[in-house]
């Protein structure tokens, strides 16, 4: 009696509590939103912006232009990172980013900078891809870092990197004259390591320099 009682029990605080869900979950799916959307600046006129698995700020829709006036792209794209640093944890923008280039077409432009920590250049993909149409900032694609902690003198010399990556099996003995290496900050799945960017034609090859693991293998082929 006592365990048919417990069961008719527990089946009705199941049923009462799957209404309550119904209501709570949309809920706080709401306030999580606008939390997050309070953290954007006002005068971003948002229409979509994703976040990396981390939290971090990843792509930003809308209409994004700055205050002011801009004879170019590239002065354009400074100044929304110099308004914004805060929003994305910059401390310096001029200091920490570089731009890469800047691929102009009739009536738009794209503006990448990448990403500088003591002085090593971080891997691709860029820290910023500023979109801009007729001077007007509407995409924003964001793979910056602003908590780094990495060792920047190498344990690992660059022919010691080669050799790491022939043994791996990844590249053909014979190709090891086309491969040319350089030191860079590596950023993928959650870390920021010191590597050697081993490049083979379209592919790469990140082989962390203070440990001499290979970390991660790009072929170039999307």
């Amino acid at each position: 009696m006592l365990k048919e009682t417990r069961n008719l029990l527990f089946a009705a605080l199941a049923a009462c509590s799957r209404p309550l869900l119904v209501v709570v979950v949309p809920i706080l799916f709401l306030v999580a939103v606008v939390f997050c959307a309070d953290k954007l600046p006002s005068a971003w006129r948002v229409e979509k912006v994703k976040y990396h698995e981390d939290g971090r700020l990843r792509e930003i829709k809308g209409d994004l232009t700055p205050a002011g006036e801009f004879n170019s792209p590239r002065d354009l794209a400074w100044a929304f990172l110099e308004q914004n640093a805060k929003t994305f944890g910059i401390s310096d923008p001029r200091e920490t980013l570089k731009v890469q280039f800047v691929p102009e077409h009739s009536d738009a432009a794209e503006v990448w900078l990448c990403q500088y920590y003591h002085g090593i250049q971080f891997s691709y993909p860029p820290a910023f891809i500023i979109h801009s149409v007729h001077n007007r900032i509407v995409l924003v694609q964001s793979d910056y870092c602003p908590k780094v902690a990495s060792d920047t003198t190498p344990r690992i010399d660059s022919t010691a990197a080669m050799s790491i990556l022939m043994s791996s099996g990844q590249c053909q003995p014979d190709s090891v004259m086309n491969l040319r290496s350089t030191l860079v900050i590596y950023h993928g799945h959650g870390q920021c390591r010191l590597a050697w960017e081993v490049r083979q034609g379209a592919a790469r090859y990140y082989v962390d320099a203070l440990e001499g693991k290979l970390l991660f293998v790009f072929t170039g082929e999307m």
